[in-house]
C-alpha cells in the first residue's frame, strides 16, 4: 500500500491573470535572463510579481538571509499570490529552512511552487512540513534565456502550472534494471538530498520512486553521495529509481568508466526498476514533474507517467 501520510495537498492550478511571485532564494541571476523569463510568463497570461529583494546581492547569495527569507514568506503566504517560481538555484535555500514556520501556512491554499537544483531544499521542507505537492522544473532566471530555451521545456512547464502533468517517454534513456514501479515521486538534486539527511526535512523514500539529478559533480563525488544514501537507509524500501542526465559529471580524460557506470554500480543491486539519462535536470529538455504525486516508472518503454491528476 502506498504511503500517503505526508503528501496530501495538491496545488490549485493557475488561471489567466493570476499573480505569480518570482523570488530568488538561492544564488544571484543574470538580470537579462530573468527579463526573458518574465516575458514568457506574461505570454502565458500570468502577471509576474517580483519579490521586494529579488535583486539584492550578498557575497554568493541573492541577498542576505533575512532578505531572501522575507521574499519566500511573502510568496508562500500572501493571499493575492497564486503561484511561486524561483529565479535560480545555486546555493542558499537551505539556510532559510530553520527560520520557516509551517503553522504560518496551515490555512494557506497550496499554490504551484516551481524550481529545481538548490530549490530541492524548499521542495523537501514544503512536503515534509506542509504536505504540499510541488513542481520540479525550470526557473525563469536561467532556462528561459538564449540558447537554453526549448519548446518541450516550455510546454511542460506551462501545462504543469495550469494543473496538468503528462507522461514522459524517453526511448534513448538507459535501462539499468527493467520492470514496473509505482509510488510517490520524491527527490531532486543529489547533493541537497544528502545534505538533508538527519534533518527534519529529509525525504520519505519508503514505497516511493526516487528521483536523482545533479551537475558539475565528479563521478567519485557521485559515488560518495550515493554511498551516503545507502548507509542512511533511505534506499532500502524505494520502489524504483529515475536519474536525470547528470550534466557535466564526466570522469577524467582517458578514464574507462562513465558516471552512468558509477550509478549502476552503487544502485543497480537494489533490485528495483531503474532508468538513467532521463530529461529531468539541468539539460534540455527539462520536463516539469510533480514531487509527491503518484507515478508509474516503466522500463519497456522507458517512461514516467502520473497515476493521478495534479489538480486537487
Amino acid at each position: 500500500m502506498l504511503v500517503r501520510s505526508i503528501i496530501l495537498r495538491k496545488p490549485i492550478p493557475l488561471r489567466p491573470g493570476d499573480r505569480v511571485a518570482v523570488i530568488a532564494p538561492s544564488s544571484p541571476f543574470e538580470v537579462s535572463h530573468l527579463e526573458k523569463g518574465l516575458d514568457w510568463l506574461r505570454s502565458c497570461g500570468y502577471e509576474p510579481v517580483l519579490g521586494q529583494n529579488v535583486f539584492a546581492r550578498h557575497r554568493y547569495l541573492a541577498g542576505s538571509d533575512s532578505e531572501r527569507l522575507a521574499d519566500l514568506r511573502w510568496a508562500l503566504a500572501d493571499p493575492t499570490i497564486a503561484g511561486v517560481i524561483c529565479a535560480r538555484g545555486g546555493y542558499g535555500a537551505m539556510r532559510l529552512l530553520e527560520h520557516l514556520d509551517p503553522s504560518s501556512l496551515q490555512h494557506v491554499a497550496c499554490r504551484p511552487f516551481l524550481g529545481f537544483s538548490d530549490v530541492t531544499a524548499l521542495h523537501l521542507w514544503l512536503q515534509r512540513n506542509c504536505g504540499w505537492v510541488t513542481l520540479h522544473g525550470p526557473m525563469v532566471g536561467t532556462q528561459f534565456a538564449g540558447e537554453g530555451f526549448d519548446e518541450v521545456t516550455a510546454d511542460s512547464m506551462r501545462e504543469a502550472l495550469a494543473g496538468r502533468v503528462g507522461g514522459i517517454s524517453v526511448p534513448d534513456s538507459v535501462v539499468v534494471r527493467g520492470g514496473v514501479a509505482r509510488g510517490r515521486l520524491v527527490g531532486g538534486n543529489l547533493a541537497l538530498l544528502c545534505a538533508s539527511l538527519g534533518t527534519s526535512f529529509e525525504p520519505l523514500t519508503d514505497d516511493a520512486i526516487l528521483f536523482l539529478e545533479d551537475i558539475y559533480e565528479a563521478p567519485y563525488r557521485v559515488d560518495r553521495m550515493l554511498t551516503q544514501l545507502r548507509l542512511s537507509g533511505r534506499l532500502h524500501r524505494v520502489r524504483g529509481i529515475v536519474v536525470g542526465e547528470m550534466i557535466r559529471c564526466e570522469p577524467p580524460a582517458g578514464a574507462d568508466y562513465t558516471v552512468d557506470d558509477v550509478i549502476a554500480d552503487r544502485l543497480g543491486d537494489l533490485g528495483v526498476p531503474m532508468l538513467t539519462r532521463f530529461p529531468l535536470s539541468h539539460g534540455q529538455p527539462n520536463h516539469t514533474v510533480a514531487l509527491g504525486l503518484e507515478y508509474e516508472l516503466t522500463a519497456d518503454p522507458p517512461a514516467l507517467c502520473p497515476l493521478e491528476p495534479l489538480t486537487p
